[in-house]
């Protein structure tokens, strides 16, 4: 949906992801990690992974995405379109509206027509609680099923690890005029 020009993307929930980010690496250049932003751990987290294998011209770019398409557009891609649109992007407010606080998210997810969903990786569900009721759709599955016309019809209450994932999904929700859709404040870290 939204990455750096000429990026490579192998996400750490690649059961293989040392392995893959190897055999794509060349000797004669830096991997550079990146995720959503400066509360966003996952690029240190795969810079530090890539280093433990041996690999050393590894950095992880503490920006992230968002800022980076802000300040770069022309090296960006949004939504399969190079250069990026500043005016594609969705801003704090636009995401501050989908966002609900747990008591109101709940409440809200048992009415009759909603869905729960989870679309934290399985790694990120074992390390944490679980979300009673939910179906468990992988971020990385969610537009396949969205796709498949599963979903249509309901409001979706969607939760993520720490709330940062979701504004992922909100670019291609909105892309395809996708309306009834909530997330979880904070993601399930909040909980």
């Amino acid at each position: 949906m939204l990455h750096m020009s000429g990026a490579t993307n192998i996400p750490m929930s690649n059961i293989n992801f040392e392995k893959a980010v190897t055999s794509a690496h060349s000797k004669n250049i830096t991997i550079v990690t990146y995720c959503n932003g400066h509360t966003c751990k996952k690029s240190y987290q795969a810079a530090r992974r890539l280093i433990a294998v041996g690999l050393t011209n590894v950095a992880a770019f503490d920006a992230g995405i968002f800022d980076w398409i802000q300040e770069v557009p022309s090296k960006a891609v949004l939504l399969g379109r190079s250069p990026a649109h500043i005016k594609d992007i969705i801003l704090e407010p636009e995401l501050q509206n989908r966002l609900l606080p747990s008591k109101k998210f709940f409440a809200d997810s048992a009415i009759d027509k909603a869905l729960l969903i989870d679309v934290r990786e399985p790694i990120q569900r074992r390390a944490s609680k679980p979300i009673p009721g939910s179906r468990k759709i992988p971020i990385d599955q969610f537009k396949k099923v969205l796709n498949a016309g599963t979903l249509d019809g309901y409001n979706l209450y969607i939760v993520d690890a720490v709330g940062k994932q979701v504004r992922w999904l909100q670019y291609y929700l909105k892309e395809i005029g996708f309306k009834n859709y909530y997330f979880l404040e904070g993601g399930s870290e909040s909980l």
